[in-house]
């Protein structure tokens, strides 16, 4: 779904029921226009503008543009009440950001990730959740990576796997494991190699 043409008009309410997670995802690409871009410049708080300004790369100063609205709206489509300028976050004490406690009464949750060309959100009510995104066609990835990050069965179930669905495999785990770290709310201080999963 993307992000509205009009960020600033407000949308009817949707509805997202207490045990389902909702995934939103823009794709940057021609419909993002410099207008619009401009409309999303609009939406940022004075710490948001603060951090846009300092990027000096034009992608990630736009990859950040473009991830901040995406929060902003889609946190709006299930609290219409809040317009997506009047949000304001707070980070926990790992740096994962929160809705700003009292803005709402409701125990909405967000979680935002964004790739070269692509963001998702995610929104749920009441559990803490992640996501993650990531752009599979760059260089680096592979068992290489996973013997240095991933838990020893995991490099396991890698190795076991014809060469050829490794790098595919990789990145189911990578994405699981970051998704999962996201939701815990503790980043990176949850190493990568202390927990597995098994998906196979």
């Amino acid at each position: 779904m993307s992000l509205p043409t009009d960020p600033s008009r407000g949308s009817k309410q949707t509805l997202l029921g207490r045990e389902e997670v909702a995934v939103w995802c823009v794709e940057d690409g021609p419909q993002i226009t410099d207008s619009l871009l401009a409309r999303y410049e609009r939406l940022l708080n004075d710490d948001e503008r603060s951090r846009y300004e300092r990027y000096r790369a034009d992608r990630a100063k736009r990859q950040f543009l473009i991830g901040r609205a995406l929060v902003r709206t889609t946190l709006s489509r299930y609290e219409p009440s809040v317009s997506p300028e009047q949000w304001w976050f707070e980070a926990n004490e790992y740096g994962r950001p929160e809705i700003a406690p009292g803005l709402i009464a409701t125990a909405l949750r967000f979680n935002l990730s964004h790739t070269d060309g692509f963001a998702a959100c995610a929104v749920a009510w009441e559990n803490d959740i992640g996501v993650d995104v990531e752009f599979v066609a760059r260089r680096t990835g592979g068992v290489h990576l996973a013997r240095r990050f991933f838990s020893a069965s995991e490099v396991d179930d890698l190795l076991r796997l014809p060469a050829e669905q490794q790098r595919d495999a990789f990145f189911d785990y990578w994405t699981l494991k970051e998704a999962y770290i996201k939701a815990r709310g503790m980043g990176l201080a949850i190493p990568l190699g202390h927990f597995s999963f098994h998906l196979r």
